[in-house]
């Protein structure tokens, strides 16, 4: 189903709106445990995952000097398509926003952003616009947990399933949702995957 989905302007969004914050953005860099269906834990001291990685965590990026270096919480992130939002709640970072894109009859495409500080103006129901502006990181608060990063995950909703309300546990419910490798979805540059 990936072919239907409009081209984003995500990936080119999130490096033009953040030229004062990261000005010598190269390329993303991933550590194995950022990437979508890994079942690493990349923050910490490692480990396994619950249940494999239902997105893709952006968190580093390299410098034209080669540097590595973490978003920071000033970080503006852009939204993946138009559409509306269906639930903002609370998550161990910050909050998740969950919106609900329509891109033909009766084929539904929800995609969340995870641990964000969003902006004030948003709210459940409201119409959003590929490329506006939606909030910046948030910051981890919890000794151990992983630096602000921001989660995405996406997939197609299976027959009968509105958008009308969506959490995590809808996420990763596999009689529910069809999950999307955001990396390949958005246009992403192909990962750099080291080991830390």
């Amino acid at each position: 189903m990936k072919e239907t989905i409009p081209q984003s302007t995500f990936a080119k969004q999130i490096i033009a709106k953040n030229t004062s914050v990261f000005p010598e953005f190269r390329a993303w860099k991933f550590l194995p445990g950022m990437l979508f269906q890994s079942m690493e834990k990349w923050w910490g001291n490692g480990g396994t995952r619950l249940r494999p990685h239902e997105g893709l965590d952006l968190c580093l990026y390299l410098e034209h000097s080669g540097n590595a270096r973490h978003l920071p919480t000033e970080t503006q992130i852009p939204a993946l398509y138009d559409g509306t939002i269906v639930s903002i709640i609370r998550d161990f970072m910050g909050l998740s926003i969950f919106v609900g894109s329509q891109f033909k009859e009766g084929q539904a495409l929800v995609w969340a952003f995870g641990h964000m500080a969003p902006h004030e103006r948003l709210s459940e129901g409201l119409k959003i616009s590929m490329g506006e502006l939606l909030g910046t990181l948030a910051a981890n608060t919890k000794k151990g947990g992983p630096p602000s990063h921001l989660h995405i995950s996406m997939g197609w909703l299976k027959t009968g399933n509105p958008p009308t309300r969506a959490d995590w546990d809808l996420m990763v419910d596999s009689s529910v949702i069809s999950l999307l490798d955001p990396l390949q979805v958005l246009g992403l540059k192909s990962p750099l995957v080291e080991r830390p």
